[in-house]
């Protein structure tokens, strides 16, 4: 192989891995400076109730179920934007100060971000909520004895309570199957040396 031809190939592959570099660059230069448009979708955010303790003070009544309600929550943007977002930049609402009355309730579910971001679609547009009464109930309070196997030789003796009585409060439907409150001491296994 002549020198000239060996001259030659190297002026390739250097003129092929400058044109490689510069791409690359141009790349680089594009999705930064340029930052096109990106879109996400951010999984399982939370649905916060608000004016719960609205309902509560003004007429008595209280939430027993909807609070663990998620939403999917799809944003566009500007890609610099967009991928240093997470779920917490989101605040996803449902209203419950307008309640008055026991019931089941379907409420709007509202999406906001402090982000420049335009938020797509939310997997779920409202959210149902079941409201009940709240009440206060006195319970005699019981004991219950986890595992325990005594050694010979050693008695158990008299258990004593500081309190007898413990007050629940809560949603009177569910106050109203509840017949006593149980402390319950916790499995001791085999029992072997004074406790």
């Amino acid at each position: 192989m002549s020198e000239k031809t060996s001259v030659r190939k190297d002026r390739h592959i250097i003129a092929k891995l400058v044109c490689v570099l510069l791409a690359l660059v141009l790349w680089i230069y594009v999705m930064d400076s340029e930052n096109p448009d990106w879109e996400s979708t951010y999984s399982s955010v939370p649905i916060n109730l608000t004016g719960t303790e609205d309902i509560e003070i003004d007429n008595g009544l209280t939430i027993y179920n909807g609070y663990s309600n998620t939403v999917d929550i799809t944003v566009k943007g500007r890609k610099n934007e967009i991928s240093s977002m997470t779920a917490d930049d989101f605040t996803v609402t449902a209203d419950v100060s307008s309640i008055t009355e026991v019931g089941e309730y379907t409420l709007p579910v509202t999406v906001t971000t402090d982000k420049d971001a335009e938020i797509i679609s939310c997997s779920v547009e409202s959210v149902t909520v079941f409201v009940d009464k709240k009440e206060s109930k006195t319970l005699e309070l019981k004991t219950k004895y986890g595992e325990l196997i005594l050694e010979t030789g050693y008695s158990l003796g008299e258990l004593e309570l500081s309190v007898e009585t413990v007050t629940v409060t809560g949603p009177s439907r569910y106050l109203s199957d509840i017949s006593y409150a149980e402390a319950a001491i916790p499995d001791l296994g085999r029992v072997t040396s004074s406790l």
